[in-house]
């Protein structure tokens, strides 16, 4: 409720309200945003022509700091906060973010050089991947043991967490350090639940046979664990997601979930959708083996 927005139809927004301002623009277009801290307001510009004030800033935000944001789908977008000349001079009086005054600059927590970095976690790894059987949970967890040969540096700890093991020896072994968990979705959640199994240093989230994951009922807990790992990580990177998929990559319900939780998700299909092509006919051809004798005459007999 405390920004200022200028979007793409043409309207501000401020506290979920809209309204009429400059005009709409899309792809080519440049836009520039001018942030005056004397007056204490907001314009715009499009393509080097102001737009005129569009928002001034309450009082009681004077001393709050003002972070940049761009909310995009389907779209790509460069940003140019003075370290390179303006496609169109800025406006007279204003100064580029990156030539400002030291003073008036703030660096972001999540990103930039002001990243906090934490303290690695034992109980944290960084790969959580989840399996809707044991079976899978067990082949995926043996090919990350035969890859991980290939990285000698740094050396990588893996877990295997499904029901049937001493829940002791998984703790034991997560509290020693791990960085790839993968697992079965309710032993899985019995640790995280329980503080075993922390999610604060997660940085890639992987839901193999995700149609089978949805099918068995466990979309409330994925989406339960997406809301609990972090989506920017101690290092200013994005948490990235992966839903790996077999022959229903196409499924309504998996698509759904894609575009729930994932940031402008890429689609890698080998096969296509399920089609038949417009050369090929069904015919449906009622046989009654008591009347229709012909299949006597076949060389080689259908065996009984």
């Amino acid at each position: 409720k405390y920004g200022f927005g200028f979007g793409g139809t043409g309207k501000k927004s401020h506290a979920k309200q809209f309204d009429n301002y400059g005009e709409p623009f899309g792809m080519h277009d440049v836009i520039g945003c001018y942030l005056d801290l004397d007056s204490m307001q907001i314009k715009y510009s499009k393509n080097g022509n102001d737009l005129g004030v569009a928002f001034t800033i309450p009082a009681s935000l004077r001393d709050v700091a003002f972070f940049p944001a761009v909310v995009l789908k389907n779209a790509e977008i460069s940003f140019n906060f003075g370290a390179q000349p303006f496609k169109h001079s800025p406006a007279s009086g204003f100064t580029a973010v990156c030539q400002a005054p030291k003073n008036n600059v703030k660096n972001s927590e999540v990103s930039g050089t002001a990243a906090v970095v934490t303290k690695k976690v034992n109980n944290a790894p960084q790969a959580i991947i989840i399996e809707p059987s044991r079976e899978l949970a067990e082949q995926t967890y043996n090919q990350i043991v035969k890859f991980k040969k290939y990285l000698e540096s740094p050396k990588t700890k893996e877990l295997l967490v499904v029901g049937g093991v001493q829940v002791k020896d998984q703790i034991s072994a997560l509290n020693a350090g791990v960085d790839i968990v993968v697992g079965t979705p309710g032993r899985m959640e019995d640790l995280i639940s329980g503080g075993k199994l922390s999610l604060t240093q997660c940085r890639f989230f992987v839901l193999d046979e995700a149609d089978g994951l949805l099918k068995q009922g466990y979309t409330e807990l994925i989406d339960r664990l997406h809301r609990q790992i972090p989506k920017i990580t101690s290092d200013g990177k994005r948490l990235q997601m992966m839903i790996v998929c077999s022959a229903t990559l196409h499924a309504f319900e998996v698509k759904k979930m894609a575009e729930r939780l994932m940031h402008f998700p890429t689609w890698v299909d080998l096969k296509g959708e399920d089609a038949v092509p417009e050369t090929v006919h069904h015919v449906v051809v009622m046989v009654d083996p008591q009347k229709d004798n012909s299949w006597h005459n076949l060389r080689k007999h259908v065996p009984d």
